[in-house]
């Protein structure tokens, strides 16, 4: 996607992984992503174990969380790349 990404207040963002391998939707920004304030829910289509890259900018300020059990959300590299994968069961973290 050319540009920037800004999700409004209560924006959901659903990605589709593949429970048997590394791969996943990717969303791919030139510019900076963005949020209201409020975390971004972030619902995963598998439980496989991951990890897998989900989303990659310049810049990622948004704040994200899901509530799909045993899977993690964490920024990397700089907080330029999105990535979700397993972690131990019953735990929530809200990246920010």
């Amino acid at each position: 996607m050319t540009g920037n990404v800004y999700f409004a207040a209560g924006a959901k963002f659903r990605v589709d992984v593949d429970k048997t391998s590394s791969s996943a939707d990717l969303l791919a920004v030139t510019g900076t992503v963005s949020g209201a304030g409020s975390p971004v829910q972030v619902s995963v289509t598998s439980t496989g174990t991951g990890p897998w890259k989900i989303m990659m900018a310049t810049n990622i300020t948004a704040t994200f969380t899901t509530d799909a059990a045993g899977q993690v959300l964490t920024k990397k590299n700089g907080n330029t790349e999105l990535w979700i994968g397993r972690s131990p069961r019953g735990t929530i973290v809200e990246v920010r």
